[in-house]
């Protein structure tokens, strides 16, 4: 019987939802997860612009500003320490809505980011909760089908997935490539973020070749768009590598992992719960393949990262 790789929980893609970060926030709903210092983030409309667009009432003279906080939330939210991160978003988004209302854009920016934080957290009620309450923010604002949608789109969609609730996820995910591609075009690198969201969909469903063809176009766009040694590619990395070992192609699967493992070391460091991960996924893939000692190996040089031996 075919042991199961680990999946993501996104996002955001995940271990990897989409999240937005203080300076995106500023330029766009920059990523929780999605796209932490280290990631470039879709371009926003004006209406994300926060921190320093909307003054803000603070209550003493050196409280911590929205900035701040959502910039220090950003950096637990990155070394995946979600409740923190949960935290800080909640104590911003309070401060945001305390100066323009509970229906402006920049809130929504903020709702988001608690979404996402409850969501890796496995809080899926609450997050579904947030999710919709962005949702009818940006369609009041901007209408029903504007750019700024397709991150709380994608998230909201990989919760269903994450439920099994497949029905409910794929207009959601169909929706945020539509989106995305209408207002950046099919060859932009934004759009390989739902598009990894609906290719793990179909892989979830066991369409694996119709998963293949998302995930080979989303690496292609990612890669061009952003370059080969891009946060982005961890995520889409793992999820094509776990759909190549379903269709029994271990040594694709392999070298997708291996990737994916280098450059999320490179930028999260060895002890990061994304790490973990695919360090596992790939633990896995070795003792099927009956390549026990590169498994051991790799037991040992992550020991006290959270990987245990085989």
């Amino acid at each position: 019987m075919r042991g199961r790789l680990s999946g993501q929980v996104l996002c955001a893609r995940v271990l990897c939802a989409r999240v937005l970060c203080a300076q995106v926030l500023c330029a766009m709903m920059c990523t929780l997860l999605a796209a932490p210092p280290a990631g470039a983030a879709p371009a926003a409309p004006e209406g994300w612009r926060v921190a320093k667009a909307v003054p803000e009432q603070l209550p003493t003279a050196d409280a911590p500003t929205i900035e701040e906080l959502t910039q220090r939330a950003d950096r637990f939210a990155a070394e995946g320490k979600y409740a923190e991160a949960e935290a800080y978003y909640r104590q911003a988004l309070t401060r945001m809505e305390g100066s323009v209302g509970g229906t402006h854009p920049n809130v929504a920016g903020l709702i988001h980011n608690v979404g996402v934080a409850c969501q890796n957290q496995a809080k899926n009620r609450e997050a579904e909760a947030l999710y919709r309450r962005v949702l009818e923010i940006l369609a009041a604002v901007y209408g029903g089908d504007h750019p700024s949608m397709s991150p709380t789109l994608t998230n909201l969609g990989t919760l269903y997935l994450s439920e099994a609730r497949y029905p409910e996820a794929e207009p959601l995910l169909n929706r945020a490539v539509a989106i995305t591609e209408k207002a950046k075009g099919k060859d932009h690198p934004d759009v390989a973020d739902p598009l990894t969201a609906l290719a793990d969909l179909y892989r979830e469903r066991a369409e694996y070749d119709r998963a293949a063809k998302l995930y080979e176009r989303a690496l292609k766009l990612i890669e061009k768009g952003r370059g080969k040694d891009h946060l982005d590619l961890v995520v889409v990395l793992n999820s094509y590598s776990m759909n190549e070992y379903e269709l029994g192609n271990y040594g694709s699967a392999e070298e997708k992992l291996e990737r994916s493992l280098a450059l999320a070391e490179k930028i999260h460091g060895p002890g990061h719960p994304r790490v973990t991960m695919i360090v596992t996924n790939l633990m896995a893939l070795y003792e099927k393949q009956g390549k026990d000692e590169e498994a051991r190996a790799l037991a040992r040089k992550y020991t006290g990262a959270g990987v245990g031996a085989p």
